[in-house]
């Protein structure tokens, strides 16, 4: 039985509020790729494609070119619909979206003591 809280989005096109819902945030935080691309992020509000790409590789020791492949093609879509960040099409930017203060709270925590690599 689906209630108010169920991450079926399938009734439910274009939601005014766009705010994660919290099993929408408890699922994308927990993928590495996805957490390590969300830290980048809040540290420094906003990066290419590539640039997420060269950040998680470098923290995960993966191939740069599957790790661009899974972020364009899942993590980056996924994380999009949860509602935790914003893609531009036209520059390819890719931004933390205005998250809650109880959304921001809970996302900090689970990634502060991350370890991404600085350059």
């Amino acid at each position: 039985m689906d209630g108010p809280d169920s991450t079926d989005r399938s009734d439910r096109p274009g939601r005014a509020d766009d705010r994660p819902l919290p099993d929408d945030l408890h699922w994308v935080l927990t993928d590495r790729r996805r957490r390590l691309a969300l830290a980048h992020l809040r540290d420094r509000g906003s990066a290419t494609l590539t640039e997420l790409t060269d950040a998680v590789a470098r923290s995960t020791d993966r191939n740069p070119e599957r790790v661009r492949v899974s972020l364009d093609r899942h993590h980056l879509p996924a994380m999009a619909e949860a509602g935790l960040l914003n893609r531009d099409p036209s520059s390819g930017a890719v931004a933390l979206a205005d998250l809650s203060p109880r959304t921001r709270e809970r996302l900090d925590r689970q990634l502060d003591g991350l370890g991404l690599d600085d350059e």
